[in-house]
């Protein structure tokens, strides 16, 4: 780089401590004095450059380029707020009248997530410039061990800059290569060098100033390779740009019309020393010393040079183009209407490609990664909507809860609020709402847009877009009614199929009478319109009372549609329950009437009972009658004969009352008299003994109700049997496998018994589940009484006796030619896995004890069947005594 310089000492305008070195091309760089320097003596002939005229870049051939980042996703790189208000003024002073650049040349990139984004809006850039190319960058800088400088991005991580950061070489390289014509290339970055973000970090020596000169080139850095730009807390712009930003506003006095870069960097210089800032680094090559970003706007009325004359700036472009277009559905999207009207035509497959699978954070999906950086695009504060962009894409785009479908409404809302309304590729409009609310039976685009409208908040989104602003608060009031809705059609009493019309209609009809009210009204659909003859019934139930009240009255959509639907039925109700209360009524007092009927028959009975036992007294004479003659005669015949009448009428008396105290004490109160009679009624006659009472296990099982034998009930039967089965069979391998495991003996051995005690319990298992099947509710074994399901002693006995004479006569033996002994030692010594190899891969062998082993295994296996046949029979027979007595 040395050979490409110059030596020119200190030129004019240089402040002192620093050299101007002179390049080929006639540009000067400057750097402070060493003390190295202050001994060598130029061998160099000195050369200074040629001035020549200032002027302003011509604003329909020169582009400029803003980026920067706001916010990090790396903890380890603090988030730059005042990043945002540098893009934002400093576009504005370079598309002001007094600027160079025109509004819609000059694109601002926030918030930059991948280098591939920022490369490509730069290639594009730098492909329309012909005259001026300005970069500009705000952000942290990340240093790499050899040096290099990376400009940290969205998604960048200091671990992995190389990666997700943008190199300053290929950015460089990028603006040089061909092509690119552009006469004067400045590059601006305000960004730190030597890692993270802090004042004292950082010793090395990467330095973008030192790049190679080229013709019409310019450097610009906010401090040395080893200092670190500053970002005060709480300013609105950062150090080196505010600074930058405070001359190209005020201008400098005495500089001419124009404010040349060389001026300017001169005087960040100064103003960097003064306040004690690091001193910003400039790199000035060929004639870009005389180009001037802005009109001075300190200078006086025709002092200095005239400049040359630059066309007039075109207005500012109705739509912000995109650097980079997005491909989608074969076409080029560089505008958000050209978009818009793609998604509205392509509604399907935009949901799919872009919502659909979206992935994670760390690993999106394609389509969505495109989407995002096609978005981020549009980061100019004053032509874009920045805020709405960040909230549609970390509130709306990202939100897990909104359905793809909603998503894609929230961005065709952003992309163009007063174009036509598009929900799932059909247009929304006042009317296409009333019908989908009101269509019965609802089909297709109106059925799934109402289940969107009651899951998901879409009157909010809507009432975004100019044409459906009046939506706007229509969602609460909707959900305070279905609320109310709800809370009436979950009342005691309601019918079924009235319960279910008010669930499937009523959301939907609430809807339709919260629209604006002012609108034309539309054609209600067949089937939901309420009959000209329909009129409020006189006579209702407190049910449809309810539910009208909820709806809002007869005057409301859901009220019309209720009387349509269900007047005629609450009318007839009415009249129904009205009729069977006048019944009622009538029932109760027919039972009045014949109640004091029968109490006035009582009465009367009871009065006339009493002037009879008050006539005819039934009190015996004191002395007992004589059984012959009196002892005296009698004055005459007629006196003997009344005497004897008053004897027997005495006796028949005692009689009577005799019969009347037995009567008694069988009958008690219940004790009626004859009418018009004196004697008592006689009694009942004697009432049959009693049957003999059934045996203790008979009434047991008639106490327990009669059988059931449906299905369901000898399912259940059957699935106790099999409980107890399997119970019956885990006893005895339980058994076998631990003193197998504690006795150390052949497995062939714990095999065999095992083998011999599932047929126990497959012999059980035949005997229990038809026995259980037939039985059905008969068969009900208890838990906690133990009799009821366990197997009988003997043939618990007969079992163990089976399984222990097999063990005694083979536990020991073994059929496999090796001759390591297959135990539990084995087991805890070669492990699992190595165990059952051994014993699965050998050989077997045939010899005389293994013959009489297998001729000792049928009895065995004989008798375990029978022991458990005979035990699953004894327990069928159990229950089946309980519940029959047989």
């Amino acid at each position: 780089m040395a050979a490409a310089m110059e030596w020119t000492g200190r030129p004019a305008g240089l402040p002192r401590g620093t050299h101007g070195v002179t390049d080929r091309a006639g540009g000067t760089s400057s750097f402070p004095r060493t003390r190295e320097s202050r001994g060598v003596r130029s061998r160099i002939r000195p050369a200074l450059p040629t001035r020549t005229m200032i002027r302003l870049p011509d604003p329909a051939r020169s582009r400029a380029f803003l980026f920067g980042v706001t916010s990090y996703a790396d903890e380890g790189l603090p988030d730059l707020p005042a990043v945002a208000g540098n893009l934002r003024e400093l576009r504005r002073l370079l598309t002001s009248p007094d600027g160079g650049f025109a509004p819609e040349h000059c694109v601002v990139m926030a918030e930059p997530a991948t280098p591939q984004a920022v490369q490509d809006a730069l290639r594009h850039q730098a492909a329309q410039a012909e005259d001026t190319l300005l970069v500009y960058f705000a952000g942290h800088g990340v240093r790499e061990r050899d040096d290099s400088l990376y400009l940290a991005l969205a998604d960048t991580h200091q671990d992995d800059a190389v990666v997700s950061g943008l190199a300053y070489d290929d950015m460089s390289a990028l603006i040089r290569q061909e092509p690119h014509t552009a006469a004067h290339r400045i590059v601006i970055l305000d960004c730190c060098f030597s890692g993270p973000f802090s004042p004292r970090t950082g010793a090395g020596s990467a330095d973008p100033v030192g790049e190679p000169a080229i013709e019409g080139a310019c450097v610009l850095a906010a401090g040395a390779g080893d200092a670190a730009s500053l970002a005060p807390p709480g300013e609105r712009h950062t150090a080196f740009t505010g600074e930058l930003l405070r001359l190209l506003e005020g201008g400098v006095p005495g500089a001419g019309d124009l404010l040349p870069l060389g001026t300017l960097t001169e005087r960040l210089m100064q103003a960097a020393r003064l306040r004690g800032l690091p001193e910003p680094r400039h790199a000035l090559h060929g004639t870009t010393r005389d180009l001037a970003l802005v009109r001075n706007r300190a200078a006086t009325p025709g002092t200095g040079p005239v400049p040359d004359a630059a066309p007039p700036v075109p207005p500012a472009a109705a739509q912000t183009h995109a650097a980079r277009p997005l491909v989608f559905a074969g076409e080029l999207h560089a505008t958000k209407a050209d978009l818009a009207r793609t998604v509205r035509a392509h509604w399907s497959k935009a949901a799919q490609v872009f919502f659909q699978r979206m992935g994670t954070r760390q690993e999106p999906s394609e389509g969505w990664r495109e989407l995002r950086g096609w978005l981020r695009q549009f980061s100019d504060p004053l032509a874009d909507d920045v805020e709405g962009r960040i909230a549609l894409v970390d509130r709306y785009l990202t939100a897990g809860g909104l359905t793809p479908d909603h998503k894609l409404l929230h961005l065709l809302r952003w992309l163009d609020p007063d174009g036509p309304v598009v929900y799932r590729g059909a247009p929304v409009t006042y009317g296409t709402l009333r019908r989908a609310c009101l269509a019965r039976p609802a089909r297709g685009w109106d059925k799934r847009m109402l289940a969107d409208l009651e899951s998901q908040p879409l009157l909010g989104t809507l009432a975004g877009f100019r044409s459906l602003e009046r939506l706007a608060g229509v969602q609460g009031r909707w959900d305070t009614a279905v609320r109310a809705w709800r809370a009436a059609t979950g009342v005691r009493g309601l019918p079924k199929d009235v319960r279910d019309w008010a669930v499937a209609t009523g959301p939907g009809a609430l809807l339709a009478g919260l629209l604006p009210s002012d609108l034309p009204e539309e054609r209600v659909p067949e089937g939901a319109r309420p009959p000209s003859d329909a009129r409020p019934s006189s006579r209702t139930v407190p049910w449809y009372d309810q539910l009208l009240t909820a709806a809002g009255g007869p005057q409301t959509p859901l009220g019309r549609l209720l009387e349509a639907e269900w007047s005629k039925r609450a009318e007839t109700e009415a009249r129904r329950e009205e009729e069977a209360r006048r019944q009622e009524e009538r029932r109760r007092e027919e039972e009045a009437r014949r109640r004091a009927e029968a109490d006035e028959r009582r009465r009367r009975e009871e009065a006339e009972r009493r002037e009879q036992r008050q006539a005819t007294p039934l009190v015996a004479p004191e002395e007992k009658p004589a059984a012959g003659p009196p002892a005296g005669p009698p004055a005459g015949p007629e006196a003997w004969e009344r005497q004897a009448a008053q004897v027997r009428q005495a006796r028949e008396r005692s009689a009577a009352r005799e019969r009347l105290a037995s009567l008694d004490q069988q009958t008690g109160p219940q004790r009626e008299t004859w009418p018009g009679r004196t004697a008592p009624r006689p009694p009942a006659p004697p009432r049959p003994p009693a049957p003999p009472r059934p045996p203790a296990r008979e009434q047991r099982g008639r106490d327990a109700g009669p059988l059931r034998t449906d299905p369901l009930d000898r399912m259940v039967a059957v699935a106790w049997a099999l409980a107890i089965g399997v119970g019956w069979t885990l006893v005895p391998l339980v058994v076998v496998w631990t003193t197998w495991w504690y006795g150390s003996y052949e497995v062939d051995a714990a095999r065999t018994l095992t083998a011999a005690s599932a047929v126990a319990g497959a012999a059980a298992l035949a005997a229990l589940v038809p026995g259980a099947f037939g039985l059905g509710t008969g068969f009900r074994p208890r838990l906690l009484r133990p009799s009821t399901w366990a197997p009988a002693p003997g043939a618990a006995l007969l079992l163990g006796a089976m399984l222990y004479l097999y063990w005694l006569a083979g536990h020991n033996a073994s059929s496999r030619a090796s001759t390591i002994k297959a135990d539990s030692d084995l087991l805890r010594k070669v492990g699992w896995d190595r165990f059952w190899t051994f014993v699965n891969q050998h050989s077997y062998r045939v010899s005389g004890v293994d013959a009489l082993l297998s001729l000792l295994l049928l009895p065995v296996l004989a008798g375990c069947a029978v022991a458990g046949f005979w035990a699953g029979r004894r327990v069928v027979r159990r229950c089946r005594e309980r519940y029959t007595g047989r």
